[in-house]
């Protein structure tokens, strides 16, 4: 087995900790951004604006991934749909 690979059937235990990892790193990141922007005039007025803007950014990353991996790694297109089926949950 290659270094840092993981079998299929462990997966699915894998799962839960990685949403949790990508969630804080993702809070942790913007949260120090938007600390970094505020009173710069370089972000929306209110938090539902804000959050429009950032749902708008990452469907379209998302999207533009799927279409990466479809063009270059069509076995990986399950990365990139599970984010965007998360996307649609929110």
């Amino acid at each position: 087995m290659e270094l840092g690979a993981i079998d299929t059937d462990q997966v699915p235990n894998l799962q839960p900790w990685a949403r949790f990892w990508c969630g804080w790193v993702s809070s942790a990141f913007l949260g120090s951004y938007l600390g970094l922007v505020q009173g710069t005039g370089l972000f929306p007025n209110t938090p539902n604006e804000l959050n429009v803007l950032l749902y708008a950014h990452l469907l379209e990353k998302a999207v533009y991934e799927l279409g990466y991996e479809l063009n270059n790694r069509p076995n990986w297109v399950g990365i990139p749909l599970e984010g965007i089926r998360q996307l649609l949950e929110l």
